[in-house]
């Protein structure tokens, strides 16, 4: 997920009092919401989680006004507010570079918002699922899905611990 601006280069230059779209869903909410964080725009009480919401704002110290919208329109509306918070895949889809045109990327905000290869507990042994997992994980599928995807979804393998460990 990314920032995205066509007024400003860079989130320094996000001015006070700023209109930034975030999504109205309470799981891309949350996510938007660490990303702001992150990039240092809010912050948020210590026990954020992944269904947190506004309510959570502890600092807002350029007043930024924030305006809940469906996921899907934020390219459309980044024209007409100060900058937007867009997932990859409508990014990519709107001809937007996550690499290039975002002016802040989450980071480690994004682990718990990871594909996850799952299977039962009776399959975990299951050599047909292990196969699939090592194919999926390869170099050869990682590279296409950078290229495929053109930066917007980034080939991740963490253990399930760590996933785990994330505050919800």
């Amino acid at each position: 997920m990314g920032l995205y601006s066509s007024k400003y280069e860079s989130v320094d230059e996000i001015p006070d009092g700023a209109e930034i779209t975030i999504d109205q869903e309470v799981t891309n909410q949350a996510r938007n919401l660490m990303l702001l964080q992150e990039a240092g725009l809010i912050v948020l009480e210590d026990d954020f989680g992944v269904t947190s919401g506004k309510d959570q704002i502890v600092d807002n110290p350029k007043n930024i006004q924030l305006t809940e919208i469906v996921a899907g329109n934020a390219p459309r509306i980044m024209e007409d507010v100060d900058a937007s918070l867009i997932n990859n895949g409508i990014a990519v889809d709107a001809g937007l570079s996550p690499t290039d045109d975002s002016i802040a990327r989450e980071s480690e905000t994004a682990t718990p918002y990871i594909n996850i290869i799952a299977a039962q507990t009776a399959d975990a042994d299951n050599p047909i699922l292990q196969r699939l997992v090592e194919i999926y994980q390869s170099d050869e599928v990682a590279a296409f899905i950078v290229d495929e995807h053109a930066g917007a979804r980034i080939p991740t393998a963490i253990s399930l611990e760590q996933l785990n460990s994330y505050p919800r």
